[in-house]
This record gives structure tokens, C-alpha cells and sequence, in this order.
């Protein structure tokens, strides 16, 4: 939801997985709009938590769009940092977009504190 007027934006499901061979974590995403993405990346141990970062590139075929999407809003990459620490998750997201022949970049970040 957008903060200035509560208007929803979009869903996004996924899933996490832990490829222990590679020592690699990797999470599978969908926006309903027709965009696909793999993010692989490295786990870190710091201070007693966590920071996962991850990252997919359209050329290294980690982005599956719809043509629409890739005509109108092509997604061409897409990085998430995560911080795990006691009762907090934090999260950075940086997605690139060219959207109508323009070059987007679209930012998130948010921190969840656990309540008791």
C-alpha cells in the first residue's frame, strides 16, 4: 500500500530456500503483473544476527516478465539486503525499471520490530 493514500501497489509472494551445497540463500518471487525473479545471494554472522544479500539480473536470466511487462516496465534488476537481529528484520530493496524508455529506480525499505 502506498503510504499517501493507503492505495494498494501490489502482491508479492515467494518463497526462501537455503542451498547448503553452495552455501547460497535464494528466494523465489512473483508480482502478479507478469514478472518472475531468482535472487541468490550470501549470509553473513554479524553481531550476533544475520545480513542476507541478494541479487538477479534480467541478462543473467534470473527475471522471467511478461512481453507486455518487458515492452512497458521492464524490470532489469533487482538487489534486497536483509538484517536479522534478536526482535528485528530489516530489509532494503533496489529495483531497476525502464519504464516508456525510462530508466527507474524503485526503492523500498522498511524495519519489523517483534511486540511481545
Amino acid at each position: 500500500h502506498r503510504i499517501r493514500d493507503s492505495k494498494h501497489l501490489h502482491d508479492q509472494c515467494g518463497y526462501w530456500m537455503w542451498d547448503k551445497a553452495n552455501q547460497k540463500v535464494i528466494h523465489n518471487l512473483s508480482i502478479p503483473r507478469g514478472v518472475s525473479v531468482v535472487l541468490e545471494g550470501d549470509v553473513e554472522e554479524v553481531d550476533g544476527g544475520y545480513i542476507l544479500r541478494l541479487r538477479g539480473r534480467d541478462n543473467e536470466g534470473k527475471i522471467a516478465q511478461s512481453e507486455f511487462m518487458k515492452a512497458k516496465a521492464r524490470t532489469t534488476s533487482m538487489s534486497m539486503t536483509l538484517e536479522v537481529h534478536d526482535d528485528t528484520l530489516s530489509y532494503d530493496l533496489d529495483m531497476d525499471l525502464e519504464i516508456y524508455g525510462r530508466t527507474f529506480d524503485h526503492l523500498d525499505k522498511a524495519t519489523l520490530t517483534k511486540k511481545a
